[in-house]
């Protein structure tokens, strides 16, 4: 009776040594895994591709460029606005982008609404000064006494080659009085330089009352004063409409940067998902904190 608790013990103490021998095998396995692995592969950084996330604070996990990658909506949403496929990648700058498209087309709007002001003030003065039936009276007189024969073989001033009516089209035909010699004879204040030789061969010693009209001379201002007022509020229309055109242009530029600059933060031209650095498996981290107006923080942290 008394030889069982005995072999109750050498049973227990057999089963604890084969227990232990059997963890000092796992453990033997484990840490020879372990050797290989590090044999196998070198701690050093597998892919130096850093997160395109904004500057401040760590960030561990993957980068907002990780999401939606390889999506169209991102690129679509930068083609309607600027910035908002960044911005719905996590992005801040995408708001700025945002706000820079909306002041862009605040300035479209006024600075068309100028140009239009500009042209109806123009269009005014010339109705003003300038009429048909001052230029009507320069030409027709077959002696040639008149200042409209300096276009010659020309009677009639629907003739002029560069004739339009105001019926037929209504811009061109302001447009030429006021760029065209041929129809300086229709302003109200026109002088004819051959009635004025003395005050013409001052200003050009070349000049011969007795030859035709010089255009170089009809450019004069002293020629037409309402004239080169006229020309100057259309050059104040033109300039307003050329910065409107300039800033449709820069909205156009904006976009196509937008899709690109998100194609690029969805990894397309690297060819597959941005990934963040590592060594040997573990997430890497690099910190820039601004610190006041005059200070920052910067730092490396990895993740186990």
């Amino acid at each position: 009776m008394r030889s069982y608790p005995i072999l109750a013990v050498m049973i227990l103490l057999w089963a604890a040594t084969a227990a232990a021998a059997g963890s000092t095998v796992a453990a033997r396995d484990r840490a020879g895994w372990l050797l290989e692995r590090t044999v196998s592969e070198t701690p050093t950084l597998q892919r130096a591709a850093l997160p395109q996330s904004d500057i401040g604070g760590t960030r561990l996990s993957s980068s907002p460029a990780d999401v939606g990658h390889g999506s169209l909506r991102p690129m679509l949403y930068s083609l309607l606005v600027p910035g908002l496929g960044e911005a719905s990648l996590g992005y801040k700058r995408g708001y700025a982008m945002m706000a820079l498209d909306v002041a862009s087309w605040i300035g479209v709007k006024h600075y068309h609404d100028l140009g239009n002001q500009k042209r109806e003030d123009f269009y005014d003065y010339l109705d003003a000064h300038w009429s048909e039936a001052l230029l009507s009276a320069a030409f027709g007189d077959a002696n040639g006494d008149e200042a409209g024969t300096f276009y010659y073989q020309v009677l009639d001033y629907t003739d002029l080659s560069l004739w339009v009516s105001k019926e037929n089209d209504e811009r061109e035909y302001y447009e030429n009085a006021g760029k065209w010699d041929q129809f300086v004879f229709g302003w109200d204040d026109f002088e004819d330089p051959r009635n004025h030789a003395n005050w013409w061969q001052d200003t050009d010693t070349t000049w011969d009352d007795a030859t035709d009209l010089d255009t170089r001379i009809l450019k004069d201002v002293r020629v037409s004063a309402h004239r080169e007022a006229y020309r100057a509020l259309r050059q104040e229309s033109n300039d307003a409409f050329n910065d409107r055109d300039t800033l449709v242009y820069l909205n156009m530029f904006t976009r196509v940067f937008s899709m690109v600059q998100v194609a690029y933060l969805q990894g397309v031209f690297s060819g597959g998902r941005s990934t963040a650095m590592n060594v040997a498996g573990h997430d890497l981290a690099l910190i820039a904190e601004p610190r006041g107006l005059t200070s920052s923080r910067l730092g490396v942290s990895i993740s186990y």
